[in-house]
């Protein structure tokens, strides 16, 4: 009779290990699904940010070549008008038939961010 409550106490002990160990293994599994799936959300928002990123730019790139082009309309219409306008850098030249010119050093501006 003694040795049945020794087996079961041996076999009770055994099982209570099996349990702790499962659980152990079970929560482990569950940190690593968990850290997964965070990191999968992480990407995603990423990869929609990145995407934004680059729509601006191409955005950016247009109103870019836009404003090249405007720049160069307005030289050109003015250029009609006996006035050369020469822009290297930060410095504009303006010269008129005549031969005068004039340099001026354009002025840094705080760039106005716009709401789209």
């Amino acid at each position: 009779m003694n040795e049945i409550y020794n087996a079961t106490g041996i076999l009770n002990t055994i099982l209570m290990l099996c349990m702790i160990i499962g659980g152990y293994i079970a929560i482990k599994s569950g940190k690593h699904q968990q850290t997964g799936t965070i990191q999968s959300q992480a990407i995603d928002a990423l990869q929609a940010e990145l995407e934004s990123l680059q729509r601006r730019i191409e955005v950016l790139e247009k109103e870019n070549t836009q404003l090249e082009h405007l720049i160069e309309t307005i030289k050109e219409a003015i250029s009609h008008k006996g006035i050369e306008i020469t822009i290297n850098g930060e410095m504009v030249t303006i010269s008129d038939s005549t031969g005068n010119s004039s340099t001026v050093r354009k002025t840094s501006r705080k760039p106005q961010r716009s709401e789209d």
